[in-house]
């Protein structure tokens, strides 16, 4: 079964036995017995107190605190091959995913295996995941965005923190600033608009796509100038541009003065060949 997103971007949701089987062959690097290993680190996962903490945090609404114990759960298997990953599966399933990326990220120091050599699917998955799919799929076909182009944006703006903030006051899964939400919302002729709705996954998505799709029209359709645009300014984007939207994108990027929007392009742009791989065909 699958949920099929315009381009042709595909979650898989079962078939799950093939990423096992390679997952157990890969942890089998390392330990002697993965299947073993991993059926014991499932019964220490059952029982530990910052899991359980967590979870009983997470019902009662209380997300931070039940992040904080969640990631002092992974500290403590940081040298844990198995244990680790059964977590990032666990955090990953419950929807903790900045918690799960971290618990890929020691992973991969015990294996001393790099993101992109060897890393088995399922847990490229985890650093890569594809939450709120409903929502997704149907903003970015509202608005003709690649859905895949996103994921890659939301996992940069958010790590899919529904209400993460930032220093300058953006929020949200696609971290809109309130001044600009309020500007969609009248666009789009959205009713009673606060800045607290910026914290629901639907508006979020929803005013994040139709912002994004606004810089692709503006500037030619490119990712990567919209994606300057997104966080830079189209005003910015369009200098770095010298006014030429067909410009190389390549050359665009080295022309963006900002350090902060520079790395953004590219880490979100990194994200873009991932979730394309992971998902797309």
């Amino acid at each position: 079964m699958s949920i099929t997103l315009v381009v042709g971007f595909t979650v898989n949701r079962a078939i799950r036995k093939p990423f096992e089987a390679e997952a157990l062959a890969w942890l089998g690097k390392t330990v002697p017995d993965p299947a073993a290993a991993l059926a014991g680190a499932q019964a220490r996962m059952a029982a530990d107190r910052y899991v359980q903490r967590g979870a009983l945090l997470a019902a009662m609404g209380l997300r931070d605190a039940a992040i904080d114990e969640y990631r002092n759960a992974v500290r403590s298997y940081k040298a844990d091959g198995p244990a680790l990953f059964v977590l990032a599966r666990l955090l990953h399933d419950r929807g903790e995913h900045a918690a799960a990326m971290l618990a890929v990220a020691y992973l991969q120091d015990v294996t001393a295996t790099p993101v992109a050599k060897g890393l088995p699917r399922l847990l490229l998955k985890v650093l890569y995941p594809a939450p709120f799919q409903q929502q997704v799929e149907e903003a970015s076909a509202r608005y003709g965005v690649d859905p895949a182009l996103v994921y890659a944006l939301m996992k940069q703006e958010s790590l899919f923190n529904p209400a993460a903030a930032s220093g300058a006051q953006a929020l949200g899964l696609t971290q809109v600033m309130p001044a600009t939400g309020a500007e969609i919302a009248t666009a789009l002729g959205v009713p009673g608009f606060t800045t607290a709705d910026l914290l629901r996954p639907v508006i979020s998505i929803d005013f994040g796509c139709y912002y994004l799709a606004k810089q692709l029209d503006y500037l030619g359709k490119n990712p990567v100038f919209a994606l300057a645009a997104y966080n830079g300014g189209a005003g910015s984007a369009l200098r770095w541009m010298g006014n030429n939207r067909q410009v190389d994108p390549d050359l665009f990027v080295e022309t963006i003065d900002y350090d902060e929007t520079r790395a953004y392009v590219e880490l979100v742009m990194e994200n873009l060949w991932y979730y394309t791989l992971l998902y797309r065909g």
